[in-house]
């Protein structure tokens, strides 16, 4: 009966660890996406199939993109899962800090708004200016 108990409850104080780790990375993840609050105009350049095997093998696309933001072009790569790929129409959604555009983030969740943050990127990026965008 002991025995039991405690098992239970090293199972109960294991599973708050686990929450508490998982709540804090989410926060952590809203505060640093939120500089990102303006959309930019992007467009897939080219994408191919590959493994992303950082947190679990997961399917997805390598894809080289350009977003265009304050009459300045600007390219980058990242991967994105097979899900987001497909939920987006096989196209990238880019948020891009206003105070330094070629820094960014690709959204990865549906539903997730530009300055929300936690848009469901893996973090901020930067890109490499490449001209002046039109439009």
């Amino acid at each position: 009966m002991k025995g039991c108990l405690l098992v239970g409850a090293i199972s109960v104080a294991m599973l708050g660890v686990v929450l508490g780790v998982m709540v804090w990375g989410m926060e952590r993840g809203a505060d640093s996406d939120a500089a990102f609050t303006r959309a930019a105009k992007s467009q897939v350049l080219d994408g191919r199939p590959e493994k992303n095997y950082k947190y679990s093998p997961s399917n997805g696309q390598q894809v080289r993109y350009r977003y265009t933001f304050g009459g300045q072009t600007y390219t980058d790569t990242g991967w994105v899962s097979q899900t987001a790929w497909e939920e987006f129409g096989l196209e990238v959604r880019v948020c891009v800090n206003p105070d330094d555009p070629a820094s960014h983030v690709v959204i990865l969740r549906p539903n997730a708004r530009c300055g929300e943050g936690n848009v469901g990127a893996d973090g901020h990026q930067r890109a490499q200016r490449v001209g002046t965008g039109r439009g």
